[in-house]
């Protein structure tokens, strides 16, 4: 009698040690939503184990809560970047975009901008140059259209649009620009006329030579002459286009 009573005595007691705990996952776990942008982990070890795995799905979702935390964490993923970059290269892995994200941004962390923007472009469309407020879009997005419009005006001037500084113009060089920077930049014209934002979207036009963008950023329409025209004949469209009512940009 004396044991079967100390054991309901034990009982009463661990099932009101459950109950303090529940109560405090339950406190802790409110303290978490009232404190939003709190990194509810203090370490990445656990998720950067994640990317030893043999399951890809596995891979897969370490890296997507990576990218959440990398900005808090980035030193400590720095340590992985060649998993992470393995895994950006295996063609046959689907998050491969995901894993270039995260190592541009660890790079950008790093100040090492050219490798920074190498993943950038491998990321697609996971790089969004539409996000506002970011250090790491403005920088890199900025670094990307300075590439872009060097190369594009060395490409209407019939030179190649790579090519290192004191190396000479060979029959064998690609005449054509990179098209994942291409498509960056792309993303960010429409951004600007999404967003109205005209003068931006004409600035960069100029500067890159982009006679296309130049017009539309002007009539908001899309050039009426092949691409390949010369000054001349966009300036005699846009002319037509302003006989003819188009609304010229003033922003």
């Amino acid at each position: 009698a004396l044991l079967r009573e100390r054991g309901g005595v034990a009982e009463r007691g661990c099932s009101r040690a459950r109950h303090c705990c529940e109560s405090a996952e339950e406190q802790m776990s409110v303290a978490v939503q009232m404190a939003p942008g709190v990194p509810m982990i203090t370490s990445a070890s656990g998720l950067l184990a994640m990317l030893e795995e043999e399951q890809l799905e596995i891979k897969a979702f370490a890296l997507q809560k990576l990218n959440a935390v990398v900005d808090d964490f980035w030193a400590e993923i720095s340590e992985c970047l060649p998993d992470i970059e393995a895994l950006y290269e295996d063609e046959s892995f689907k998050a491969r975009q995901l894993a270039a994200l995260v190592a541009s941004k660890v790079y950008f962390q790093l100040a090492e901008l050219d490798d920074a923007l190498t993943y950038a472009l491998g990321a697609g469309p996971l790089f969004d140059v539409a996000a506002s407020n970011s250090e790491y879009v403005d920088t890199l997005l900025a670094k990307c259209i300075d590439e872009y419009c060097v190369q594009h005006v060395r490409l209407t001037e019939g030179k190649p649009p790579r090519i290192a500084d004191g190396d000479e113009p060979s029959a064998g060089m690609v005449m054509a620009i990179d098209s994942r920077l291409v498509a960056i930049v792309g993303r960010m014209f429409e951004s600007c006329f999404t967003r109205e934002q005209y003068k931006q979207a004409l600035g960069i036009a100029i500067e890159a030579r982009r006679l296309d963008v130049i017009y539309r950023a002007l009539t908001r329409e899309a050039l009426p002459v092949p691409l390949g025209a010369d000054v001349a004949a966009v300036g005699a469209a846009a002319v037509a286009a302003a006989e003819g009512g188009a609304p010229f940009a003033a922003d």
